[in-house]
């Protein structure tokens, strides 16, 4: 159909996100210096003809958003600080909520993903110290996260440190446990959180970080967690069951281009990964195509968790 206009905008547009929930989606999406948001039913009908705006700062992060099916939350980092908006299914936003993270001198939030188990949310960050040139003190980026009850407020002693050193957090729910997933120095690295206490859990291996070009989805499907990211040799599809134990599959480089990925799930135990491919000869062009991980046949066996 046609594309469904938000914002007529002159100027600077940031990154945007979007969640679905209470039979309608929410996008959201940082101009200039403000966050805003919109409501868009699954008929592409925009319920606000003026944007919800949310926050007018100085953002550093692009605004991520989250539904427990019913309503949203968005969040964002402004100034080494990490605030959250809670927004109803009618369209009415709370005023803006400061979630009180301490981050050391000389370090700053780096990063934030937002995910709900279906009525609580969690929230997961990085903190990262610059790097000072000294090869021997490494630049650090801990990984860390915390439960937010169903309106977005902080439920600060089920705050976790989940990694000593992260970038690119994701985060999925099956609605009983979330799985965080992080590049670590030499892994990509998952782990279980528990959607009661917030305690952190089992740790898995998602495949090595050397030669990966991008770590972009992870999902719930309904019977597993689906996580892909681009590699050298194609696309690669792992699958986390809910007792940590894994398998992979690969889309080959000739099927497949290495960026533009993501993985998308209907929620009935279907997951597709989203990809970029090229297509077309003697001039080349790009389509999107999703395809069902199914049809791709995996390339290792099971491997176990580790406790």
């Amino acid at each position: 159909g046609e594309p469904v206009v938000l914002q007529e905008a002159e100027g600077f547009v940031g990154g945007s996100d979007i969640a679905f929930g209470g039979g309608l989606y929410l996008v959201t999406w940082r101009y200039w210096n403000a966050t805003f948001a919109a409501r868009v039913t699954p008929d592409g009908e925009v319920l606000d003809s003026r944007p919800i705006a949310l926050h007018a700062s100085q953002i550093y992060s692009e605004p991520v958003v989250a539904s427990n099916g019913t309503s949203f939350v968005i969040a964002w980092i402004e100034n080494r600080k990490i605030y959250t908006v809670f927004v109803s299914a009618s369209g009415s936003a709370s005023a803006p909520v400061e979630m009180g993270i301490g981050v050391p001198d000389n370090h700053f939030l780096n990063e934030v993903a937002l995910a709900s188990d279906g009525n609580r949310f969690m929230l997961v960050w990085t903190v990262a110290r610059p790097f000072l040139g000294n090869l021997l003190d490494p630049p650090q980026a801990t990984v860390h996260s915390m439960l937010l009850d169903a309106g977005g407020a902080p439920l600060r002693a089920t705050e976790s440190r989940l990694g000593e050193y992260g970038l690119s957090p994701r985060i999925a729910s099956s609605g009983r446990d979330f799985l965080v997933a992080f590049s670590g120095l030499d892994t990509l690295e998952g782990v279980f959180v528990s959607a009661d206490t917030g305690a952190a859990g089992t740790r898995v291996s998602l495949g090595a970080t050397h030669y990966v070009y991008d770590f972009r989805g992870l999902t719930w499907d309904g019977s597993r967690y689906v996580s892909t990211r681009s590699v050298l040799r194609g696309i690669e599809i792992t699958t986390v069951e809910r007792d940590g134990s894994t398998s992979t599959r690969l889309l080959p480089a000739q099927v497949t281009s290495s960026f533009g990925q993501d993985a998308a799930s209907n929620g009935a135990g279907e997951t597709f990964v989203l990809t970029v491919e090229q297509a077309g000869a003697p001039r080349p062009s790009f389509r999107v195509i999703a395809r069902s991980i199914d049809e791709i046949p995996a390339t290792t066996r099971r491997r176990s968790a580790r406790r």
